[in-house]
């Protein structure tokens, strides 16, 4: 894929602390490129416990094995910290724009 052609389809978005991206089990809508702060990745437990089991910081990308698979989050994914990120689609070799949160 071609930087420009990602340029044309993401948004950067100021996200305060807490902002859910997807949550686990929704379908994929995109994918989310962490410019500063801290998105923390959580899943459930067969019991119903919620465990964090990564934090995504600076220069990461959520969601992008979902979104390429075209299958299910597996995690929730929420801002930790206030976080710019860019939101961006991209399935297979389509190019689409697409948001999954809203400011």
């Amino acid at each position: 894929m071609m930087d420009d052609q990602l340029a044309s389809v993401e948004r950067v978005q100021r996200l305060p602390a807490g902002r859910t991206l997807f949550r686990e089990g929704d379908e994929p809508s995109g994918l989310y490129v962490v410019h500063s702060g801290e998105v923390e990745l959580v899943f459930s437990t067969p019991n119903g416990a919620r465990r964090t089991f990564r934090t995504a910081g600076k220069g990461e990308i959520v969601g992008l094995g979902e979104a390429v698979a075209s299958r299910t989050h597996d995690c929730t994914a929420a801002t930790r910290t206030p976080a710019p990120c860019d939101n961006s689609c991209a399935c297979g070799s389509r190019i689409a724009g697409g948001a999954h949160c809203a400011t």
